[in-house]
């Protein structure tokens, strides 16, 4: 036998065919240092797990005066957390539209600022009436483009998936606030000691703005330091003791042209005691559990999208894998078995003497209840994160129908959640108001209830109208049912003849219920004359008829 015909030396070769259908072999990895699918999920999980993942930002540059000081984690990587989980962007979504996307009003305030700046008792009528205009153009024609509400459910959402918002505020000549902007949270840095902002925007070039309050101050009030404090309609009462304080919009120095001035910046960052100058949003603590749900998605698109063939790896007996026999099993998995599953493989591998072919499962098989119970207890930790129920981002639950838990858990939601967001956000456009328009007496509020809950409200003043408790009008007004009526400002009670006002009875004494009333009302409504009583006694009759 010729040397060319003797059988080659036995050898044993192993591939893997990975879920894109390529296949690394023992040479690749030797010459390569090619990642095989148990070093890939090595190497994640170790990603997944090292400290300060998100903490990419490095060091920020300085500039002639001022520090940019590094937020606690990437904004950018943040943000994209709501592209790849539906969880976590409903549970965000929803929390923002509840608070500030229902239904407001403007009205007089009565909570925001305390009674001993504001006596609300002796404001005329017509006072409030001139500032709840004033508000409204304004809401009306700040941002043609999004509007009032539009502008900050923009903030509100960075500031529920980055962990804080900023918007933009332009004034006019006339010191006024004419337009608000939201700015993208991501491209926003806070200079060192919170004196101003910088942005960072897509072209390379930097725009720095002021604090919110600190383009125009008071000319009569300074602080402990000596420096003007902002202007307040309240405490300034006049915009005659108000003055400019500009900043270059370029460099953030000091500078007397209002055309080069910096705009104002509304920044509300989400409290953390990790971050002074940024917030962090709720969810920090539940991101394994977005990334957990984001790789068995994946998994699942890869597994069907290969006609659900698993990993497997190649193993040749007799022969070294070389391109040729490479290329065959590649197109085999890639065209013939996502179309047919069960055709036969058939590999010609020029060599001699016996050689086997084996192929071997990677992986167990494909268990779709584990990893849908995987994802929805994944799904839980995140909702836990933000505080959210699955019914309140339309997750039906059959465990809580006709059970009242449901309920319950709604009214929690809205105290913890829905109403503290709507006091936030409602003191933050007030402000706005009062240092950016002069309204000291009238702002907006939210409404944190439901149709069912105002229906019961309703029907519980109602019920203490009906007992002298508020006034028609006063009904009327919390409730949004219109404007005042005339003679709507008296209280009265309900009493089986009819309603009976009180201050009629202010003379009376001894009327402390509603029964009082109406026994009062029935002696003078069906009296007992005399003559009647009489006209019972038969004359010249000794026995009773």
């Amino acid at each position: 036998m010729s040397k060319e015909n003797k059988p080659s030396k036995p050898i044993l070769s192993h591939a893997y065919i990975l879920s894109d259908d390529t296949i690394i072999s023992a040479q690749d990895i030797a010459k390569k240092g090619v990642l095989t699918p148990m070093s890939k999920a090595a190497d994640a999980t170790e990603q997944v797990n090292a400290p300060n993942q998100f903490n990419t930002t490095g060091t920020f540059k300085r500039t002639k005066s001022y520090d940019e000081v590094p937020p606690p984690y990437d904004p950018e990587i943040l943000a994209k957390f709501l592209e790849i989980d539906e969880i976590h962007f409903s549970c965000s979504k929803v929390k923002i539209t509840d608070a500030i996307g229902r239904d407001f009003k403007i009205g007089a305030l009565q909570d925001q600022y305390s009674n001993l700046l504001l006596d609300l008792d002796s404001v005329e009528e017509e006072t409030l009436k001139e500032e709840k205009l004033l508000i409204w153009d304004f809401i009306m024609n700040c941002n043609e483009r999004d509007g009032f509400i539009g502008t900050w459910t923009q903030g509100g959402l960075d500031f529920e998936s980055v962990g804080w918002g900023a918007i933009e505020v332009v004034r006019s000549f006339d010191k006024k606030v004419r337009k608000i902007n939201h700015i993208q949270a991501s491209r926003i840095q806070v200079l060192e000691g919170g004196v101003g902002f910088v942005e960072k925007r897509n072209d390379g070039t930097t725009v720095y703005y002021q604090n919110f309050g600190r383009k125009v101050v008071s000319t009569t009030r300074k602080d402990f330091f000596g420096n003007a404090e902002d202007f307040d309609i309240i405490r300034d009462k006049s915009w005659d003791k108000s003055e400019w304080n500009l900043r270059d919009w370029e460099t953030f120095q000091p500078t007397n042209s209002l055309e080069k001035s910096a705009s104002e910046l509304l920044f509300f960052p989400k409290f953390h005691p990790k971050s002074v100058y940024y917030g962090i949003p709720d969810y920090i603590p539940a991101v394994g559990y977005i990334l957990a749900n984001v790789n068995i998605r994946d998994y699942l698109l890869q597994y069907f999208d290969h006609n659900a063939v698993p990993q497997y790896a190649v193993i040749v007996k007799g022969a070294d894998l070389d391109e040729n026999v490479k290329n065959t099993i590649m197109s085999y998995f890639s065209r013939e078995v996502k179309g047919n599953a069960h055709k036969t493989l058939v590999i010609p591998i020029p060599a001699v003497g016996e050689i086997d072919v084996i192929f071997e499962k990677l992986d167990n098989s494909f268990e779709s209840g584990n990893s849908d119970a995987t994802r929805i207890e994944n799904q839980k930790s995140i909702m836990i994160a933000h505080g959210v129920n699955p019914a309140i981002i339309g997750i039906a639950d059959s465990a809580e129908l006709g059970s009242g838990k449901g309920k319950s858990q709604m009214e929690n939601y809205r105290e913890r959640i829905v109403v503290p967001y709507q006091r936030r956000f409602s003191k933050e456009m007030n402000d706005l108001f009062r240092k950016g328009l002069g309204t000291s007496h009238v702002g907006i509020k939210f409404d944190p209830l439901s149709i069912e809950e105002r229906s019961v409200l309703l029907d519980e003043d109602t019920e203490a109208m009906r007992n002298g408790l508020l006034t028609p009008n006063e009904v009327r007004e919390r409730n949004s049912l219109g404007s005042p009526i005339e003679g709507g400002d008296r209280y009265f009670l309900m009493t089986s003849s009819g309603p009976i006002f009180l201050d009629e009875f202010e003379e009376m004494t001894g009327i402390e219920t509603t029964e009082d009333v109406e026994k009062v009302v029935d002696e003078e409504a069906d009296p007992l004359p005399d003559e009647i009583e009489e006209s019972n006694d038969v004359e010249g009759d000794d026995e009773p008829v």
